[in-house]
């Protein structure tokens, strides 16, 4: 399993095309699934035959495989981060 898919982490849809179906349901497309760039956090981790899935409080009945997804990492959004450039504001390059 990928160390990043566990529950109450956050991933994106990168899925190319919305027509791709989640396990347990019909073979049509489903656009009201998960689409390129959505974000969402995981509600349960499936690790099945046929590779690991994820599941969503969206999408209650469906899980959806962690192909289509990459992790979310965020970055702290502290300005102590940058100082460094503001230190060196007044020296010649």
């Amino acid at each position: 399993m990928s160390s990043w898919a566990r529950i109450g982490a956050k991933c994106m849809c990168i899925a190319e095309n919305g027509s791709w179906v989640p396990v347990g349901h019909s073979d049509r497309p489903a656009p009201d699934f998960p689409a390129f760039g959505d974000v969402f956090v995981i509600a349960e981790v499936l690790e099945r035959p046929s590779g690991v899935f994820l599941g969503f409080a969206e999408f209650a009945e469906a899980s959806f495989s962690i192909r289509c997804f990459a992790p979310v990492v965020e970055q702290p959004n502290d300005v102590a981060l940058f100082t460094h450039h503001l230190d060196l504001a007044g020296e010649m390059a």
